[in-house]
């Protein structure tokens, strides 16, 4: 992320920490159906930086894809809700 000063009017998006639908490492799909049961859970929404957040070109030329459903971890993955 940026970090860019949100209160400056530039356009925030509220991102989900863990993605709520399909997931993907290095930009490609894995089997995981996401993490849907956190979709309304308040500590896994972000603000994000509505350019980061996107797909953009920056001044330079360079091409970025934004977040989009992209999370990798280390080690296992949850694949679904559990009681803790």
């Amino acid at each position: 992320m940026c970090e860019v000063n949100h209160s400056d009017g530039y356009p925030v998006q509220v991102e989900h920490y863990r993605p709520k639908a399909q997931v993907t490492e290095n930009r490609k799909p894995i089997e995981h159906t996401g993490y849907f049961w956190l979709a309304y859970e308040w500590w896994n929404l972000v603000p994000s930086c509505a350019h980061c957040n996107t797909d953009h070109t920056d001044p330079g030329g360079v091409s970025h894809p934004g977040k989009k459903n992209e999370f990798p971890v280390e080690g296992a993955r949850v694949a679904e809700p559990s009681d803790n």
